[in-house]
């Protein structure tokens, strides 16, 4: 037994029930003893004001209840009516029965006033216990929400990290026929450890835009994937990820009967669909928003790295992977809202180009894309492309360079020969701008 409800037990435990009797009988005796002793020509009072030879078995009804107090006014009476020497009339008769009504009032009135309060008792340790009950599951409750919330802050990944790592497992990738053949295992391998999936398989998408049944890589005990599955031919006609999250059943257009959880196209910037990751079981707080975002971006930028591949490199590698990552930030943000900011340095003097050059390749973060460009007129430019940063990332990045030129060259930036504009790539509408923007560089799409 839990510890307050031992002490409620301690309080409630009743006195021994032959000393309650005893005690009922023995004021009921001393009652009707004192009363012909005090009174012997009126031993129940009957002339007095009030008649206190009453008190005693009243006492004993509030105490003990109806049993007890009747037992004690028929002691009293017994004895009155036993030792009195005057036979009594009339009146002393009715003050018997008034006596006893009034006595057996006051313990049937003590009865109902414990039974309510044994109810009301009952009902409060009911809610005591509940209350404990409740107390411990809230905090046990509290306890795993904490454990899951730690967990979950150790294992989540940042969209920079994850596209950091993905640069550097496709890095390597040779020029081939099939890179998505022979990158499988790699592909299902980041999505698995980036979007926490737990079955799941990757499918090559065959000229018509559909799935080939036939799995390159599987995640789990994956089973076969039919290709008519309304989820996967939801995303592939999309072009878009397609999960059963409530935001994404508009696009399944009435269709039921999935088998699957999400679908990720693998679709380049030049709207080449490549494959489709089929996902099967995923845990169920990781389809949120954030995290099926991430996965679409990764789709997108694994599409991208995998037609690299197979493509002979250009004349100018560095403007090629410039360019495609450039038209990758694009697309995130038209698709996903990914933000991304590109910064164009213009120069009249091309030795200032190269210093600023050497400052932004020191500043450079593991995302960020740099490209030594000029104008059509032949005018020194440097671009550089900020994947993952907005408005307030770019003023920290800026603030930083600017202290690093005032640190390596003593230039003033807010007093040198140059001019440096930037676009936030954030929505649909960036396609526009960025054309715009990029005004008469020499090379543009």
């Amino acid at each position: 037994m839990p510890m307050a409800f031992a002490r409620t037990a301690v309080l409630r435990t009743p006195a021994r029930s032959w000393l309650v009797w005893a005690e009922a009988l023995g004021l009921g005796l001393l009652a009707g003893f004192g009363g012909l002793w005090l009174r012997p020509d009126d031993p129940m009072m009957t002339g007095e004001p009030f008649p206190w030879i009453v008190l005693p078995p009243l006492l004993v009804a509030l105490r003990y209840g109806f049993a007890r107090g009747l037992a004690a006014v028929l002691t009293l009476t017994a004895v009155v009516l036993a030792l009195w020497p005057v036979p009594a009339d009339m009146d002393d008769y009715l003050a018997f029965l008034g006596m006893m009504a009034l006595v057996l009032m006051a313990g049937e009135f003590r009865d109902a006033w414990d039974r309510h309060r044994s109810q009301t008792q009952r009902l409060a340790d009911y809610s005591r216990a509940r209350l404990d009950e409740f107390s411990r599951a809230h905090h046990l409750l509290r306890i795993s929400h904490d454990r899951l919330e730690q967990r979950l802050a150790g294992t989540a990944r940042s969209m920079r990290e994850a596209l950091v790592d993905l640069r550097r497992t496709f890095a390597a990738v040779a020029i081939s026929d099939d890179p998505l053949l022979e990158s499988a295992e790699q592909v299902l391998a980041l999505f698995g450890d980036y979007g926490r999936l737990q079955v799941a398989s990757l499918h090559k998408v065959d000229a018509t835009g559909r799935a080939i049944a036939r799995a390159l890589a599987s995640l789990g005990d994956m089973p076969r994937v039919d290709p008519q599955d309304p989820l996967l031919r939801a995303a592939l006609r999309s072009r878009k990820l397609v999960s059963v999250a409530p935001a994404d059943l508009q696009a399944l257009e009435g269709e039921t009967g999935t088998d699957l959880v999400a679908a990720i196209p693998l679709e380049d910037t030049e709207g080449r669909l490549i494959g489709v990751v089929a996902v099967r079981q995923m845990p169920f707080f990781a389809l949120t928003e954030e995290s099926l975002r991430l996965l679409a971006v990764l789709g997108g930028h694994i599409a991208d790295l995998l037609t690299a591949a197979a493509q002979a490199p250009e004349p100018d590698p560095a403007a090629q992977t410039f360019y495609r990552e450039l038209w990758r930030a694009e697309a995130d943000a038209r698709s996903v809202g990914l933000a991304s900011t590109v910064v164009r340095f213009s120069f009249a003097d091309a030795e200032l180009a190269e210093e600023v050059m050497r400052v932004l390749e020191e500043a450079r973060r593991g995302l960020d894309s740099l490209w030594r460009a000029e104008t059509e007129g032949g005018a020194p430019l440097l671009l550089a492309l900020l994947p993952c940063t907005d408005e307030a990332g770019y003023s920290g990045y800026i603030d930083r360079i600017n202290a690093l030129m005032r640190e390596r060259t003593g230039l003033d930036p807010e007093q040198a020969d140059w001019r440096v504009d930037y676009l936030v790539l954030d929505n649909a509408a960036s396609s526009g701008r960025l054309h715009r923007f990029l005004g008469d560089l020499a090379r543009a799409r």
